[in-house]
């Protein structure tokens, strides 16, 4: 996700009394805001979460925060939706930043960012001078809920259990979350077609090669089909056996899909042997870098 400058940010953050914010909570916020609207200015127009996610410009509190507006940004559309069909029309800034717990200034960045960003689908217009949802494309809207609009989590995985999943593995037969049960493990969440999954390809077979007999297991979940992409099982197949991948993978269904929570890809999920994610790593790693996050996994005794 991208974001685009919002006209309503203007330096600082101008926080409604009734959300009882702290200066800290207020400083954290105008951080990312503002580092928003650099990498926006610099990179014309684009900005990408996982810059925020996985630089170093930000604090822990500022990537949650981060975490938090990327995660309303795809609630966003659906909560629109219902909204329209209950009330006949679209909510207003205030309804939603009280719906979300948001401030205004952060609605407005995130309506700036999906009526300005180019890949995103022209779901509604906003109003010039009260910059307000207008014109809403129910049609566009629809598509956009049932293919983009499933929960998406990025913060808060520390600690917690690995989403139980039983899927249709791509050799046959199933994939399970209980086959991983007292061991390490990397789950990737992948795309055939995406140009960062597969220049990490090679890097994931190498890590399994390296730390296979470890007792690491490299689980890759494919989420092509549940995203409606037209990626044939052949070609799917035939990219991994080129790749001489030899760990196990399978495709996602809507409801894993849901639990997992990504629209990033790639997306790593490091997992102890008590089945508790230890970390959740975005976008591109090097396999130097893979094998050093892995590594404490393979190393902790059972």
């Amino acid at each position: 996700m991208a974001f685009i400058q919002s006209v309503a940010l203007a330096g600082v953050v101008a926080v409604s009394p009734a959300f009882g914010l702290d200066a800290a909570t207020v400083a954290v916020q105008a951080r990312v805001h503002a580092e928003v609207r650099a990498m926006m200015q610099a990179g014309e127009g684009r900005v990408l979460f996982t810059e925020l996610w996985n630089g170093d410009r930000l604090g822990a509190p500022e990537k949650e925060y981060a975490a938090r507006l990327y995660e309303v940004f795809f609630a966003l559309p659906g909560h629109v939706q219902d909204e329209m069909k209950a009330a006949g029309g679209p909510p207003t800034r205030a309804a939603i930043a009280v719906n979300f717990g948001l401030t205004i200034d952060a609605v407005d960045l995130l309506l700036a960012v999906m009526t300005a960003e180019p890949r995103m689908p022209k779901l509604f217009r906003r109003h010039p001078e009260t910059r307000e949802i207008v014109d809403v494309d129910a049609a566009l809207l629809k598509a956009f809920v049932e293919t983009r609009g499933s929960p998406v989590r990025v913060s808060g995985w520390e600690g917690k259990p690995l989403p139980q999943f039983s899927l249709r593995a791509t050799a046959g037969g199933t994939l399970a979350s209980l086959d991983l049960a007292g061991q390490p493990a990397l789950v990737w969440v992948w795309l055939t077609r995406c140009p960062v999954c597969r220049r990490v390809t090679p890097s994931l077979v190498e890590l399994d090669r390296r730390l296979g007999p470890k007792g690491l297991r490299i689980v890759g979940l494919n989420s092509d089909g549940v995203l409606g992409l037209n990626v044939p099982d052949a070609e799917r197949n035939a990219w991994l056996a080129e790749q001489g991948v030899r760990y196990p993978n399978a495709a996602l269904d809507p409801a894993t899909r849901a639990a997992f929570g990504q629209n990033i890809f790639p997306a790593f999920f490091l997992v102890g042997r008590d089945g508790r994610v230890r970390q959740l790593v975005l976008n591109e790693r090097s396999l130097d870098e893979l094998e050093k996050l892995a590594l404490p996994l393979v190393e902790t005794s059972p």
